[in-house]
């Protein structure tokens, strides 16, 4: 256990390397099982997919407890982007909750809960020395966290701010997840969650189509994995693409392509498909934390044109049956407020979306020459589109960079 004496002093160190990460499996485990908080979309399993997809792209804020034989005590895994800024003609270094990296629902800390006095200060300290222009941590779902991180942004240097998120033209907050706490058994639900209306259409549906055969339910396999998966953004982008255009349908597709994938390699994914005969008619993709009981829906695909209007419910209450009956207490219908959610018995819980600006951040404390490399290929871009110009300027920043003059500020 940690000592009370939070006067102890941390030693926050930086990761950009594969092997650097990889070497810190263990105490990345170790820690995540201390923390009650931290779910499985921090774990490290789950994170590496994302950092060996993205080399070059992340930055990990390690904190080790110097009395403590250095145990790792908060881990703060962070998505770096380089930005163009048009007003400055210079690149910028932007970071992200590493969970944009492989599409994890929940972002947030991994802390052990007798340190989060002082290492949440440690680690915004950190960042207060590293050079960058605008930090974004969108689906933090550890509030109080959160707010104690922000405190150490609260100086005239900054502004902060949790910002919404509104989708879908306003209507929809993506930064509340409604969920159901599951009973013991799949009837305990229906009469306890369900209204009596709604739990009578259920019996009916049941008797009429899924008790005569007519239709079924299947899951997901890794031999199917690729087929079913198909199926689920075939019948997505149906109903997607003339909503939010092709190029930001396709975006999104390729990242629940990942998710569902890091679940197959991860044995977390449950991805059942309802079928008329050998016609598929909808799918569902969920994320299962198996430590915290908690089943994570993703995304949603049904067939628009056929005449099965029912079939988003038989796929959401055959998945709640499913989850009781492999002993899991909570189904998340993730982000997102959407009326349909409430049908089944959920209270919101809530998350967070909070950008630190740094003001006035010019050359050295914009950029990271660390990010040298992406930056390189925004270069070949500009040169690639004749903006010559541009790219000048941009050579003239990325050798500055390096200059004793110029040199970004390090954090150790």
């Amino acid at each position: 256990m940690a000592p009370r004496d939070i006067s102890q002093d941390l030693t926050v160190h930086l990761l950009r390397s594969l092997s650097e990460v990889e070497d810190l499996r263990a105490d990345w485990t170790e820690l995540h099982r201390r923390d009650p908080q931290a779910g499985l979309f921090l774990s490290w399993d789950w994170m590496m997919r994302g950092f060996r997809d993205n080399p070059g792209r992340f930055t990990v804020l390690v904190a080790r407890a110097d009395a403590v034989s250095d145990q790792v005590v908060a881990i703060l895994p962070l998505k770096s982007r380089v930005h163009w800024s048009r007003s400055k003609s210079e690149f910028q270094t932007q970071y992200q909750a590493a969970g944009r990296l492989i599409g994890g629902e929940y972002t947030g800390f991994i802390c052990d809960p007798d340190w989060e006095e002082v290492a949440l200060p440690a680690l915004a300290q950190t960042l207060d020395q590293m050079p960058w222009t605008t930090l974004s941590l969108r689906y933090v779902d550890q509030i109080d966290r959160i707010k104690a991180f922000r405190a150490g942004f609260a100086r005239a240097e900054y502004s902060t701010r949790f910002r919404p998120y509104l989708i879908n033209k306003g209507e929809t907050d993506n930064l509340v997840s409604p969920q159901v706490e599951l009973p013991d058994s799949f009837d305990a639900f229906l009469n306890e969650a369900l209204s009596a209306n709604s739990r009578q259409k259920f019996r009916r549906l049941e008797r009429k189509h899924l008790n005569t055969g007519e239709l079924h339910l299947t899951d997901t396999g890794a031999e199917t994995f690729d087929a079913h998966l198909e199926i689920l953004l075939e019948f997505w982008g149906r109903k997607w693409i003339p909503k939010k255009g092709a190029a930001t349908a396709a975006k999104a597709a390729d990242m629940y392509r990942r998710t569902l994938r890091a679940g197959l390699e991860t044995g977390t994914l449950f991805l059942p498909v309802l079928w008329r005969g050998d016609t598929p008619l909808g799918a569902l993709g969920h994320i299962l934390d198996h430590e915290q009981k908690t089943v994570h829906f993703i995304v949603a695909g049904r067939d628009v044109d056929a005449d099965v209007p029912f079939a988003g419910q038989i796929l959401h209450l055959g998945s709640i049956e499913w989850a009781i009956a492999h002993g899991y207490r909570v189904y998340d219908f993730c982000h997102g407020n959407e009326p349909y959610k409430y049908s089944y018995g959920t209270t919101d819980k809530e998350t967070r979306y909070l950008t630190v600006q740094r003001r006035e951040a010019l050359g050295a404390r914009a950029f990271d020459r660390d990010n040298t490399p992406e930056a390189l290929l925004r270069v070949q871009d500009q040169i690639k589109a004749k903006k010559y110009d541009l790219a000048m300027r941009a050579c003239a920043q990325l050798i500055a960079s390096f200059s004793d003059e110029e040199g970004g500020a390090e954090a150790s």
